[in-house]
């Protein structure tokens, strides 16, 4: 499953297309939780997307990678919004 867990936009489209089942598709999304790879930076839509979501319902358990992506995804939004202002992004 390492394979897939990296490329979560297939796994998301085989999902919608019917080719996964619902519990395939959260036992994917876990494991990829699970091993970092939502850290990878061709997940992080998927992750903000999908992931994030599911583990604020509860679905989906967090690791310590998630908090990491999460760190991530702060630090650029708060790099954009010192952009928009015309302000020095934090460091």
């Amino acid at each position: 499953m390492a394979e897939i867990t990296k490329l979560l936009g297939i796994a998301i489209n085989d999902y919608d297309v019917g080719r996964l089942s619902h519990a395939q598709l959260l036992s994917i999304l876990q494991e990829a939780i699970n091993s970092g790879d939502i850290l990878l930076p061709n997940n992080e839509l998927y992750a903000v997307a999908a992931v994030i979501p599911l583990i604020d319902q509860g679905v989906l358990r967090p690791s310590q990678h998630t908090e990491e992506f999460e760190s991530r995804m702060n630090a650029k939004a708060a790099a954009l919004v010192a952009k928009l202002r015309g302000e020095k992004p934090p460091q």
